[in-house]
């Protein structure tokens, strides 16, 4: 499922990142006031007991946008930096879980691949992800052209 948890960080400590997620979600949920998606908890219960991270989240159940927005949320507020896919179809994201997925992934800065197939975006959240992405490359190119 992904890397092994028990690997140190560079000061020597274990990553119990993903132990910590798990928390920052439920307290989410409950917070927001929406169900805890089954298969986010699923995910989290086999990387915790498998001592793995989640590098991928691939999702296909219907949790709306304050769904999505627990789980952007959480995962931005502890930087967990191991997940580089989100496949997210048919969940219901609209505009306002594809602005937290934007705000995640300009914070957080490891997911390499997003998919975000028949989730009710309008135009709104077209503009989103365009700013991120213009952001992302304009961040790029001035790297390069640094070099």
């Amino acid at each position: 499922m992904g890397d092994k948890k028990g690997k140190k960080k560079g000061g020597g400590e274990e990553d119990e990142s993903t132990l910590q997620l798990y928390r920052l979600y439920k307290k989410k949920c409950e917070f927001n006031g929406v169900p805890i998606s089954k298969l986010f908890k699923e995910k989290l219960d086999y990387a915790i007991e498998e001592e793995e991270h989640i590098t991928k989240i691939h999702m296909w159940e219907e949790i709306g946008p304050v769904g999505i927005r627990a789980i952007m949320d959480s995962l931005s507020e502890i930087q967990y930096q191991h997940t580089k896919s989100v496949r997210l179809w048919k969940v219901r994201a609209q505009d306002e879980g594809t602005r937290t997925i934007c705000n995640y992934m300009e914070k957080v800065k490891t997911l390499e691949l997003l998919d975000l197939m028949d989730n009710q975006i309008s135009k709104l959240g077209c503009e989103f992800l365009g700013r991120m992405v213009q952001n992302i490359f304009n961040k790029y190119y001035l790297i390069q052209t640094q070099i």
